[in-house]
């Protein structure tokens, strides 16, 4: 991305611009986990990563069968996307382990008791989830192929006491960043994300701007789906000459979990007594 010769340089040639919208998304995050078979977990926020989980899925479920059982899956991470896969995956009959690092599923997101209502809920489910765990080694099964999904692992439980289980495929699950680096290479400003204004979405540079989860607005980055649309308006308004001010919300997190629907809201700040 050249701003100052406005083109961009893509491999399907060299684009020209006056005006730039960048809608980059985000990359699911991958934390250092210990182990050789660490780099074997799937990772997903796109629809081509589901793609190679899906298949994965499909082959090890068929050799399951074969030996007469259901194929195992281990998430890493009890987050909005972690407790979704695992309710799904489950009900497509597979055998879920759900590690996750606090006691309760979604514990950055719900109260106490609404999240202890989703970990019985998954675990309704046939879901096994594992509070408190902290992953000590992803092994690579011995006599195991380059292409094979296969893993084990090895984890610290709540009470500090070690466990360790055998999985057909495992994935980790444990949130979204920006997707910065064009942005970076470019110049432009990024901290947690790409630094835009919070009322015009427009960054430093002259008629580019950025929405959606790549972008960081009045400190905060993205995450949920609801405010892009929105973004949107306010872009396409700066673009043709009719100004819309974008207004930031809080979030609303929808938990789209059959075992358990949730929509999330921040809470209403209380009322002030004169």
């Amino acid at each position: 991305l050249d701003l100052r010769r406005r083109r961009l340089t893509t491999t399907r040639g060299t684009l020209r611009f006056t005006h730039l919208v960048l809608a980059t998304g985000g990359r699911a995050r991958r934390p250092a986990l210990p182990g050789a078979g660490a780099a074997r977990l799937f990772a997903v926020n796109d629809l081509a990563g589901y793609a190679r989980l899906r298949e994965a899925f499909d082959a090890a479920r068929v050799r399951a069968a074969a030996e007469g059982r259901p194929p195992r899956l281990a998430i890493v991470g009890a987050g909005l996307v972690g407790c979704e896969l695992a309710d799904d995956f489950a009900g497509a009959g597979a055998e879920v382990a759900l590690l996750e690092a606090r006691a309760l599923p979604l514990a950055d997101r719900l109260d106490a008791p609404t999240a202890t209502r989703l970990r019985d809920a998954l675990r309704g489910r046939g879901v096994r989830f594992h509070g408190g765990a902290t992953v000590q080694e992803v092994v690579v099964p011995a006599g195991a192929a380059a292409d094979d999904p296969r893993i084990g692992l090895v984890w610290r439980d709540l009470a500090g006491g070690s466990a360790a289980g055998a999985f057909d495929l495992g994935l980790v699950a444990v949130g979204v960043e920006p997707e910065t680096r064009l942005a970076r290479r470019a110049g432009l400003a990024v901290r947690a994300g790409i630094v835009v204004d919070e009322a015009t979405l427009a960054c430093a540079a002259e008629r580019v701007w950025a929405l959606g989860d790549c972008a960081e607005v009045d400190g905060r980055v993205g995450g949920t789906v609801e405010p892009i649309l929105r973004q949107a308006r306010t872009i396409a308004g700066a673009i043709a000459g009719r100004p819309e001010r974008y207004l930031a919300r809080d979030p609303v997190w929808v938990v789209k979990t059959a075992c358990l629907p949730l929509t999330v809201r921040a809470a209403a700040a209380p009322a002030l007594v004169r």
